[in-house]
């Protein structure tokens, strides 16, 4: 069960690096604004800040 919650963690975080990625590259884009990439770009960072956070607690919480 344990591995099995880790393992979503971790495409979770694969999944926040791929979104944060995508927004770096629209980013460069003319018509996006830079509002729209700032507020993306906090999403992102907290998107990843609680995956880690989660992962963490977890092997924590296995050990």
């Amino acid at each position: 069960m344990l591995d099995y919650i880790q393992s979503m963690i971790f495409e979770y975080l694969l999944y926040s690096f791929n979104l944060g990625y995508r927004f770096i590259d629209k980013r460069s884009h003319p018509s996006f604004s830079p509002f729209a990439s700032e507020l993306k770009e906090y999403t992102f960072i907290s998107i990843l800040f609680t995956s880690l956070l989660l992962a963490h607690s977890m092997t924590i919480f296995k050990q």
